[in-house]
């Protein structure tokens, strides 16, 4: 027998042991050959694989809920992600419990570089004990009060008077800021990044992923220079490098910063027309950093500029302001929150 014959006999026997049918006979969005066998068309129990091997599965194995919770477990139809879902949200329950206060303390660790509980994937035994539990249960409550508003509950975070806090570190009590009496200075992450410059470089802001992509040729570059996550790996925080090579590929590449300044000095030209340097300044702090300039940026600025022109021997107004927001760009204002 051929080795294209037991293969299809050895198909044969997984697709009668398995008693699943129909199989997919081709990949709808790849066309390339694979195993229809392993690719069974329809949700339901899993088949627990002997050794882990795919070819050898065995007995089916019944979905279900954590049983350490206690309580009456649901029936599940369909898939069970909408059984699931209620049943986690479950009002007064001690999963509901358990999912607000690990959810409240995700969100504040997404602003403010650290969780409550410095250990967000292990609110138990194993983890840390966090210095302010209290404030993880009262914003737990409200967040389930309202109905599990996500938006609710950032108003509330950032409204706050932690939130507000100034960076700057006064006096020698903690050191580690533990208990959060000054903001975090920390770097923005790819996705922001790629919002800011891309926003900065047509004025306006994108519904979608794509479309702010599209406007920046280089943006798969800057997931390997900015600790993009990939979506193979399941981590309780993001890595938030600070390396010479991110400042060296803002300043260098074509298409990062340099291609952005291009844009946002053209636009702010046409729109200013005859205006003055300092009124085209002011445009370009309130493009890129949304604040207008001091006295003292004005005058660097200002002394910028001039340098430049003893150094070319000539007035190139474009090429001025083109190489100053450039260099506005790979300030650690526009990547840094403070």
């Amino acid at each position: 027998m051929t080795l294209a014959g037991t293969q299809s006999l050895r198909n044969q026997n997984i697709r009668e042991k398995c008693g699943l049918e129909p199989y997919r006979l081709e990949a709808k969005a790849d066309k390339r050959q694979f195993y229809p066998e392993l690719v069974p068309a329809f949700v339901g129990d899993s088949r627990l694989l002997k050794r882990g091997d795919v070819l050898y599965p065995d007995k089916r194995i019944a979905r279900g809920f954590p049983e350490f919770f206690g309580g009456e477990l649901p029936e599940l139809e369909g898939s069970g992600r909408l059984h699931l879902a209620n049943w986690l949200t479950e009002s007064e329950s001690i999963q509901s419990a358990l999912l607000a206060r690990a959810f409240v303390n995700r969100a504040w660790q997404n602003l403010f570089g650290e969780a409550l509980c410095r250990t967000p994937k292990e609110l138990g035994r194993l983890g840390e004990t966090p210095e302010m539990p209290e404030l993880i249960d009262g914003l737990a409550a409200r967040f389930v009060k309202s109905g599990w508003s996500v938006k609710s509950l950032i108003r509330e975070i950032v409204m706050s008077d932690a939130y507000q806090q100034s960076s700057v570190m006064s006096g020698d009590k903690d050191a580690q800021n533990r208990y959060f009496a000054r903001q975090n200075v920390r770097r923005l992450q790819t996705e922001p990044i790629l919002n800011v410059l891309a926003s900065i470089r047509r004025g306006k802001r994108f519904v979608s992923p794509a479309e702010r992509d599209s406007e920046l040729l280089g943006a798969i570059h800057y997931a390997k220079h900015f600790d993009s996550p990939t979506t193979d790996d399941l981590i309780e925080r993001r890595t938030a490098s600070i390396t010479p090579s991110q400042a060296l590929f803002l300043m260098n590449e074509p298409t990062a910063a340099r291609q952005v300044a291009g844009d946002l000095t053209r636009r702010i030209l046409n729109q200013s027309g005859k205006a003055d340097f300092t009124e085209m300044l002011s445009k370009v702090y309130q493009s890129v950093l949304q604040r207008p300039p001091t006295e003292q940026e004005i005058e660097f600025a200002e002394g910028f500029v001039q340098r430049r022109r003893k150094q070319t021997g000539a007035e190139n107004r474009v090429e001025e302001m083109k190489e100053f927001v450039h260099l506005l760009l790979c300030g650690n204002e526009v990547i840094y929150l403070e």
